[in-house]
């Protein structure tokens, strides 16, 4: 279809992620299903539905550090 330029990157901005979901809106709602507007877009299926999950959630779609928050231990050996 011509409408990408590859697969989406690993790192997106919170505008990109949100304009992904708003097409596979549209695709869904033109009776499309979520896999096929994903593959057509070049993005992971479970990754979009982790980013339409934050955007309903209220969290919001900036790009956030990998990895435990600042804080938290990473296993339950030491405090």
């Amino acid at each position: 279809m011509g409408l990408t330029a590859g697969p989406v990157p690993h790192r997106v901005s919170g505008p990109v992620k949100q304009t992904l979901v708003a097409l596979t809106d549209d695709a869904t709602a033109a009776g499309f299903s979520l896999r096929w507007a994903c593959r057509q877009l070049g993005v992971d299926h479970a990754r979009l539905l982790s980013w339409k999950r934050r955007h309903t959630d209220g969290t919001g779609l900036a790009d956030i550090a990998p990895g435990p928050e600042r804080g938290q231990v990473l296993h339950a050996l030491l405090e």
